[in-house]
């Protein structure tokens, strides 16, 4: 897993790819939150249509889902095409809604993108 910010577009696009780990997810979170140039009102998109398998739960995810790294109302939207990939990013998105976060999962980046440009 990977990230990057594109500070013109105020945005934060992570990659994941292959089998997704907690650890893994924990660990490009901190790193995000980290970085000088991380904004949390910049908008994400996560793009998880070259993972092959999750091994996040469902502690996890609510976790991940909960934690402070973008303010409320900053669009979030994830991309999966893979039916596992796709059930657990609306286990986040679930998640996060609860938390007043608004994510969306889309199944194609063109729709994402769309959404997260309105």
């Amino acid at each position: 897993m990977n990230y990057r910010i594109d500070p013109e577009r105020r945005l934060v696009v992570t990659r994941a790819w292959g089998v997704l780990s907690a650890l893994e997810l924990s660990e490009v979170m901190s790193q995000i939150l980290l970085d000088p140039r991380f904004d949390p009102t910049y908008r994400s998109l996560g793009d998880l249509r070259e993972v092959t398998n999750i091994t996040v739960d469902n502690i996890a995810t609510a976790q991940a889902a909960s934690s402070p790294l973008f303010v409320i109302g900053a669009r979030r939207a994830i991309v999966a095409t893979s039916d596992v990939a796709f059930g657990m990013a609306r286990m986040f998105a679930s998640y996060s809604e609860r938390a007043g976060h608004e994510v969306r999962v889309f199944r194609d980046m063109q729709h994402a993108e769309a959404w997260l440009d309105e």
